[in-house]
């Protein structure tokens, strides 16, 4: 089993489904979703010049490279698999790397995106509620406050929003139980949980807004069927 990256252009901030779609499509030698860019090749001379392709490595070294497999390659894009001991190591550098030179690097075993400084991490995030609230880019004491104002009768639901297709919500049933909701792309990509208490829905729409990832690991997340 290998540690699998991919690296490539991009000028906008990408949803995970989306990242994954063209990771896999690039896998496929489909790259039609990316643009070709002189910045791969010179970040694939940087990459092999600290971790050289298998083939150049000495038949008494090779147990000494990090890589599984030789690099897939192309004027668009670079997708490598890691042995898993050396998995940390060459992350890191591989996602610094990216950035320096200006490409997105997806790792799919998260899934995370990582981003260029050039690149904004996440369309702008819009909090709103059925009573007409509605803020940009909330800080955690707007979202703790929102959440507090939630009722059964007349201001049931929030949601925290990146793009009409990536969001998070949360609803409160009569009973005064919550379930919270999270998509990330298309319907395959739509989770729920419920019942959780109204301070976990404090916690994950601030995790959420924060982009620390912690809110994945809050919940049973259950895939919803459409």
């Amino acid at each position: 089993m290998s540690f699998d990256l991919g690296v490539w252009k991009s000028r906008t901030a990408l949803s995970r489904a989306d990242a994954d779609d063209i990771f896999g499509r690039l896998c496929e030698s489909d790259l039609s979703a990316v643009e070709p860019t002189p910045a791969v090749q010179q970040f694939y001379t940087m990459l092999t010049t600290r971790y050289p392709e298998l083939d150049d490595v000495p038949d008494g070294d090779v147990d000494r490279s990090p890589w599984s497999a030789r690099l897939d390659v192309s004027d668009r894009h670079v997708a490598m698999s890691i042995v898993w001991s050396r998995a940390e190591e060459v992350a890191a550098f591989v996602r610094e790397l990216a950035a320096e030179c200006d490409l997105v690097c997806y790792n799919p075993q998260v899934p995370v995106v990582h981003y260029p400084a050039s690149v904004s991490e996440q369309p702008r995030l819009r909090l709103y509620s059925e009573n007409g609230t509605d803020m940009d880019a909330p800080a955690a004491a707007a979202i703790a406050q929102l959440i507090q104002t939630l009722t059964p009768d007349g201001n049931y639901f929030a949601i925290l929003e990146r793009t009409d297709t990536c969001y998070m919500q949360a609803a409160l049933s009569d009973n005064g139980v919550f379930a919270i909701e999270y998509r990330d792309g298309g319907p395959e990509w739509h989770y729920r949980c419920a019942p959780v208490t109204r301070e976990l829905v404090v916690a994950a729409f601030q995790s959420y807004a924060s982009q620390d990832d912690r809110w994945r690991d809050m919940f049973a997340w259950q895939r919803l069927e459409f």
